[in-house]
C-alpha cells in the first residue's frame, strides 16, 4: 500500500476555492464544459495533495487533450 505523507499547501489555492465553490453551488449546471472544469479540478486538488507544489489544468477542444502539469 502507497502512503502519502502530507505535503505543505501551494501558494495559489484558487483550484481549491474553485471545486468548494462549485460544492456549494445549489443548482450545479449540467454543461459539459463545467463538468469537464469540475473534474479537472478535483484532479488538480489531488495532484497538489500527493505531489505538493502548483498544478495547473490546460484542456485543448480542438486537438482533444486535457493536461495536469506543475507550474
Amino acid at each position: 500500500m502507497i502512503v502519502y505523507e502530507p505535503r505543505e499547501k501551494a501558494r495559489n489555492c484558487e483550484t481549491l476555492d474553485k471545486l468548494r465553490a462549485m460544492a456549494a453551488d445549489q443548482n450545479p449546471p449540467w454543461d459539459p464544459a463545467t463538468r469537464i472544469e469540475r473534474a479537472l479540478a478535483v484532479v488538480v486538488t489531488a495532484m497538489t495533495e500527493i505531489h505538493g507544489g502548483e498544478w495547473r489544468s490546460q484542456v485543448d477542444h480542438q486537438a482533444k487533450v486535457v493536461a495536469v502539469v506543475p507550474y
